[in-house]
């Protein structure tokens, strides 16, 4: 609602797009502990973090935070203000380390704790989203012009994307001063997660992704 003069609306008729909405990721947390009679970041603790071993990562601020955040910064190395969470926000500003993340995406990738169903669902993307301009840029910039195929859209709670058709799952992070990028290969059992804390660290998410996963049609739609 924050896109629409602070009034609440429905932007398409459902089923014809795809768009993100944090404040969905909210009401689906604000459900949860109601449904649940506990908080969302402890129900995270408890049927997330603690069952795959991850012990520095968390919704709200923690004594353990003090002089391990690391602090964004713009595109010239300006700092803001420090923002530390005292409520959660299902949509951002998770804390965690890259050890701990690796984690998540690991057991991510090994469908843990989900159906067959759930586990597939996730994984097959609901609407073809790349616009033919796109596709045509990426395959420029990765030297396969006229010889690449590209299709992403979203799963439940990750980007799908067919690159020449290998399935890669994804998901971007982008504050002001923070940039992210964890992905995965499935067929290959690979994947990388990347932290910056600038403004222009996309440069760097690319360049990393290059080195461990040298797909350079991939990197192109980065």
């Amino acid at each position: 609602r924050r896109m629409t003069g602070g009034v609440l609306k429905i932007r398409w008729k459902p089923g014809t797009q795809t768009g993100y909405s944090g404040e969905g990721y909210n009401y689906v947390g604000a459900f949860a502990e109601r449904k649940l009679s506990t908080p969302f970041d402890a129900l995270a603790q408890e049927m997330v973090f603690d069952p795959i071993g991850m012990k520095e990562t968390s919704y709200t601020a923690k004594d353990w935070y003090a002089g391990h955040l690391a602090v964004p910064h713009g595109p010239t190395g300006e700092k803001p203000f420090d923002v530390v969470a005292t409520k959660w926000n299902a949509a951002d500003l998770l804390r965690t380390t890259i050890g701990d993340y690796a984690k998540f995406v690991v057991s991510v990738m090994r469908d843990e704790g989900l159906t067959k169903t759930i586990a597939a669902e996730r994984a097959t993307i609901t609407r073809d989203t790349v616009k033919p301009e796109d596709l045509e840029k990426a395959c420029r910039e990765a030297g396969q012009a006229g010889q690449c195929t590209v299709a992403a859209g979203m799963g439940l709670g990750w980007q799908v994307q067919l690159v020449n058709g290998v399935k890669i799952l994804d998901h971007s992070g982008s504050d002001w001063g923070v940039k992210t990028l964890a992905m995965f290969v499935p067929s290959q059992g690979i994947g990388v997660v990347v932290f910056t804390n600038g403004e222009n660290g996309t440069q760097v998410i690319r360049k990393i992704v290059e080195v461990i996963y040298p797909n350079k049609l991939y990197v192109a739609t980065i």
